[in-house]
């Protein structure tokens, strides 16, 4: 099964997920808090693709819906929760590769916030981050969680602060 290519070792939390969605009764609840590190070697762009299908497992319909009628519009939004997209991030930890791989997915909101999770400070050129922070497409909910989960720890950071104002295209 391609969702478990990712998962842990003991068919954890993931394949736990799926079958209880498959059933029709998972809940938050239904999905352990902790568990180990371990991620299979793959390709990035078959990480990505993996990422992309086990958004389907935590989407919130409710949640893109209410985004959508605040003027929060992604080409995809699956709704996944922030909480749910930080316990993805610990299983692939820092991964710069990855990250830029997630951000160039644009238009999908999980890819770019996850993005933001796993990109390591200290591999990001100012380049890059000047990049990110003036895409065509960010919104303020994507800028504010790139502030809040990587710019602040670039060290320099406080010159980049003077180039978002002055993005127009911020949404």
């Amino acid at each position: 099964d391609a969702l478990t290519l990712w998962a842990l070792p003991q068919m954890s939390w993931l394949t736990t997920a799926r079958s209880t969605v498959n059933r029709g009764c998972a809940t938050r609840a239904s999905i352990p808090q902790t568990h180990e590190r371990t991620i299979y070697f793959m390709e990035t762009s078959e990480q990505v693709k993996q990422i992309k299908r086990s958004f389907r497992l935590f989407m919130n319909g409710v949640t893109a819906a209410s985004m959508r009628s605040k003027g929060l519009n992604y080409k995809i939004n699956w709704g996944v929760q922030l909480h749910d997209l930080k316990r993805m991030a610990a299983q692939y930890g820092h991964n710069a590769e990855l990250a830029s791989a997630l951000w160039a997915e644009s238009g999908v909101r999980e890819c770019r916030l996850l993005a933001t999770l796993i990109m390591p400070a200290d591999k990001m050129s100012s380049d890059e981050a000047i990049d990110w922070a003036t895409s065509a497409d960010i919104t303020s909910e994507i800028m504010e969680m790139a502030v809040f989960n990587l710019f602040q720890h670039l060290p320099y950071g406080d010159s980049l602060a003077h180039t978002m104002p002055n993005n127009d295209n911020m949404i």
